[in-house]
């Protein structure tokens, strides 16, 4: 797609096509600044979630950046700008056209992660059944830097081939080292989904143990029993075990 972008500009001198692809970077920016974002602000401005403002305002940054620095990647690559620099078309690149395209990446890496991070800060200050949101916060956090790295690394033409094999020998030691850990992770997270119980539910199991849910962690479910004793089952075991919710389907005493 950029080299034929480039192509657009054939013909012209270095002037011309330097006056022209900045011309239409500011324009773009412009364009997205006060008329693509403002009639968005304006439609989700008329919605009862406030979910989707939280997306408008957290995209206005990448989206206007992507406008500027994508007409200085387009303008390295335009064949009579390359030649008549004084630098060769070689180091161009390296200062002007994957920086451009770096911070293209990290702009929209730290929009993304800010994204989901707002949303599920949201979600939970909402009072949702679980209080499992930041761990999905810190997951995608997590997948967001490998990602943003990984695309920095093949920008930057660095062999990732080795920097993969050598993460999945690293995975499989963590896995097989933390496997209980690991365990208690998914086992909290089929726990959710399943919607098995929420915090303040009177949940008995199959061993006996019967208490208020008044917590549910990352690696365990904490119980408040009738004694006032608190009792810490780790979700794989709630996962294993038969769970008998006496506050379901209708909470009553």
């Amino acid at each position: 797609m950029i080299p034929s972008l480039a192509a657009l500009f054939e013909g012209f001198t270095a002037v011309e096509a330097t006056v022209a692809v900045l011309l239409v970077s500011v324009v773009a920016a412009l364009g997205m600044e006060f008329v693509v974002l403002r009639v968005a602000r304006r439609y989700v401005s008329a919605t009862d979630t406030g979910y989707d403002d939280i997306v408008i305002a957290s995209l206005r940054a990448p989206l206007v950046v992507t406008a500027a620095l994508a007409g200085v990647f387009v303008l390295t690559q335009v064949p009579a700008v390359r030649a008549s620099v004084i630098v060769e078309p070689r180091l161009l690149d390296a200062v002007f056209g994957r920086p451009s395209l770096s911070v293209i990446v990290l702009v929209w890496a730290y929009a993304a992660n800010g994204v989901v991070n707002r949303v599920v800060a949201a979600v939970n200050a909402e009072g949702g059944r679980f209080d499992f949101a930041p761990v999905f916060s810190n997951v995608w956090t997590l997948a967001v830097l490998v990602g943003s790295v990984g695309t920095l690394l093949w920008l930057w033409g660095i062999e990732i081939t080795p920097l993969l094999g050598a993460a999945g020998v690293a995975g499989i030691a963590v896995g097989f080292a933390a496997k209980d850990t690991v365990a208690n992770f998914f086992g909290g997270i089929a726990l959710y989904f399943d919607d098995t119980y929420k915090i303040g539910d009177f949940i008995v199991l199959d061993d006996g143990t019967a208490g208020t849910v008044i917590k549910v962690g990352v690696r365990s479910t904490t119980l408040l029993t009738r004694d006032e004793v608190l009792v810490t089952v780790p979700n794989a075991a709630l996962n294993a075990s038969k769970v008998t919710n006496e506050s379901a389907p209708r909470r009553r005493r």
